[in-house]
């Protein structure tokens, strides 16, 4: 280098750092010495991203490979604004020129012009943005890498604080039913200074005035706010700007992220694009948590409704032997009035058994619907007919239909029952009186509507709501509530009253959810399918006994169980054959295809099933109809192919009213 050049090196009002094509400082001048805190020559030799902080590092050593093989000069002040690090570990904000230089034996090498921006507004303002950009980006990152997303919601209060420089800041979230606000997480602020821990969802208070402002909103001094009440106990302490943005969810406000200060007029519009972009991954972290936790729960529930529904199937199979031997055995004992009473009493508790099975099967979404349109107006005053007898005088009933003509679809016994289960629930809450709610309303379901309704698929639907003013859960208790067996009730509940409900309403292509706090009551909501205006008709009764002349076949591999079926049908006239696998059917029906009926069970042993065996029994015998019966019937007829018209369903146990019933149709429609 020549004097001239050298002076001129060191005249440089920049500091001038020369970096071979490794990345290795090897001349800079004083300027650049004195800038980073560097002795003389103490700076030769070691790698540029020394003098750039640990995160950037990464980045910036990718920028300068690029830059060696792409060497076109780039000039001060042109977006190249950076945060350099001190040998003391502080740092500042720099704007870096760079331009190639002449190769030094074949090798590229560059030098940085770096230009200290502290003194500057620019440079603050550059050096803010940068932080504030690293700050979103750390937090992006943890966002969507974090498996622990609690910790991540936690720790967005203190990363807020410390990248917007000022002295506290929390996290509030709308409570399930959005009435209140809750504090979800701080930074900096003790809990008796904060606005509530809880706080009702009006513009009274910090969180409910952003929420229905629905927008950023920067507070130069708290002590001349008018708009909501502000916590004495902050000014005391001497807090006064802060600034408040939206986090929301589709649209939707689900929460309040702030900040604070205690210097007033501390937040400028600058700030709120970070916080804002804050808020978002907060939400980001927030849907990531509860899209895990609706899919275990979802994957509980499936093992649960399997695990219950196959119970039920077995239990089905002898409960079908033991109600119906109990009604053959009645019928024998009608001039023996103890013994009748006897046979009585255990059909009565084998009834109580068919009916937990109904449950069970309900809850695994198994059990067979017949849905029908009814008007919710007359179905609300026929249950509340029936429940009145049910309820204590202590307890106030009220009932209202949120506008005239309402149909929903769904199956009336089901839906009755299911609604029974909730208000004995709600009874059982309220053993010192209160008020039990019961409303219906028209609801639209969206594709981006909030997170409880986010499993419907998008259309109309009746909302039943069924509010107590009990004692209400804990979360604890909630994230338990449908789960078969689960009971707080010490022993007299069965625990599948919820879950039937649960079960019964999923099936029926509707959802349910349930809001409830210690203290503050309960209430659940169905989301049911609404339909257009239709008449209702009410299929005529058929005759329990009446029996024909038809001829059936049964194919029933229980032993005890086809012999029941026998005895029924020919109690009542039917001429019958029963067989025990479905290859011994279509043997009998190619000897003798003169049969009317082919009455047969789901489950058939020998790698053929009841649908597939009506199926090549219809083909063989034409005008053959078909009756299957099951105890395990979803999707009991998903192996026909056609002639579903020739194809009945009748659910096990049965009695032989229900059986005859639905023999008796079977030939009536045809």
């Amino acid at each position: 280098m020549s004097d001239i050049h050298r002076q001129l090196f060191e005249a440089s009002p920049d500091g001038i750092v020369v970096v071979d094509a490794r990345g290795r400082i090897i001349r800079v001048n004083s300027r650049a010495e004195a800038m980073f805190g560097y002795d003389e020559g103490r700076m030769v030799g070691l790698p540029l991203e020394s003098l750039v902080p640990q995160r950037f590092r990464a980045v910036h050593d990718k920028h300068r490979a690029h830059f060696m093989t792409h060497t076109d000069a780039r000039a001060m002040g042109i977006g190249m604004s950076l945060t350099g690090l001190r040998r003391d570990g502080s740092e500042f904000p720099v704007e870096v020129g760079l331009a190639p230089l002449e190769h030094e034996q074949g090798s590229p090498i560059a030098a940085a012009y770096v230009r200290d921006m502290s003194p500057t507004d620019r440079g603050q303002a550059s050096f803010k943005q940068v932080r504030y950009q690293e700050a979103v980006r750390r937090f992006s990152q943890e966002a969507f890498t974090e498996l622990h997303l609690e910790r991540v919601v936690q720790r967005a209060p203190e990363l807020l604080a410390s990248v917007l420089e000022c002295d506290a800041s929390e996290l509030f979230m709308l409570s399930r039913d959005r009435r209140e606000f809750q504090l979800r997480a701080s930074f900096g602020v003790e809990p008796g200074m904060v606005d509530h821990l809880r706080a009702p969802n009006l513009p009274d208070n910090l969180p409910g005035f952003v929420a229905a402002q629905g927008e950023a909103l920067i507070v130069e001094d708290l002590r001349l706010e008018t708009r909501w009440s502000v916590n004495p106990k902050l000014v005391e302490d001497g807090f006064r700007g802060a600034l408040a943005v939206p986090v929301q969810l589709r649209r939707l406000t689900v929460g309040v992220l702030t900040a604070r200060s205690r210097q007033v007029k501390r937040f400028a519009h600058d700030d709120v694009s970070v916080m804002t972009s804050m808020a978002y991954l907060v939400s980001v972290v927030l849907e990531r948590q509860h899209g895990e936790e609706r899919l275990a729960q979802g994957q509980k529930m499936e093992a649960l409704g399997q695990l219950t529904g196959g119970v039920a199937h077995d239990f089905n199979n002898i409960l079908t032997v033991v109600l119906g031997n109990l009604q053959l055995l009645d019928d024998l004992l009608v001039d023996a009035p103890r013994p009748r009473k006897l046979a009585t009493a255990a059909a009565r508790a084998a009834h109580r058994g068919a009916d937990l099975t109904r449950k069970l099967l309900a809850f695994a979404r198994k059990q067979p619907l017949v849905p029908k349109p009814l008007a919710v107006e007359t179905f609300f005053r026929n249950w509340t007919e029936l429940l009145g007898r049910t309820l204590d005088e202590s307890i106030q009933l009220v009932t209202f239909v949120g506008e005239p003509g309402l149909v929903l679809s769904a199956d009336p016994g089901l839906l009755e029952t299911a609604m029974l289960n909730l208000a004995l629930n709600a009874r059982d809450a309220m053993p010192g009186g209160g008020t039990l709610t019961v409303s219906a309303e028209a609801v639209s379901i969206a594709a981006d509507d909030p997170i409880d309704t986010r499993e419907l698929a998008s259309g109309p639907y009746v909302l039943i709501s069924v509010t107590d003013t009990g004692h209400g859960m804990d979360a604890s208790i909630l994230r338990h509530v449908f789960e078969p067996f689960f009971t707080t009730k010490d022993g007299s509940g069965s625990g599948l009253g919820l879950a039937m409900v649960y079960g019964f309403v999923k099936q029926t292509g509707g959802g349910v959810a349930v809001y409830s706090e210690p203290g503050r009551g309960t209430t659940f909501k169905l989301y049911l399918p609404r339909v257009a205006r239709a008449a209702i008709e009410g299929a005529l009764p058929l005759d329990a006994r009446r029996g024909g002349h038809e001829r059936i076949l049964i194919v029933e591999d229980d032993d005890d169980v086809r012999a029941l079926a026998s005895a029924f049908l020919e109690q009542i006239g039917y001429r019958v054959l029963d067989v025990a696998d479905a290859a011994r059917a279509l043997e009998v029906l190619a000897a003798d295809g003169n049969f009317d009926l082919l009455f047969s069970d789901v489950v058939l042993p020998g790698g053929m099933n009841g649908p597939q065996l009506a199926q090549h029994a219809m083909r063989r015998v034409p005008g053959l109809r078909a009756l299957l019966a099951s105890g395990y019937p979803r999707d009991a007829l998903s192996g026909l192919d056609g002639d579903l018209d020739r194809v009945a369903l009748l659910t096990k146990p049965y009695s032989r009213d229900d059986l005859a019933r639905a023999v008796r149709r079977a030939f009536d429609e045809a």
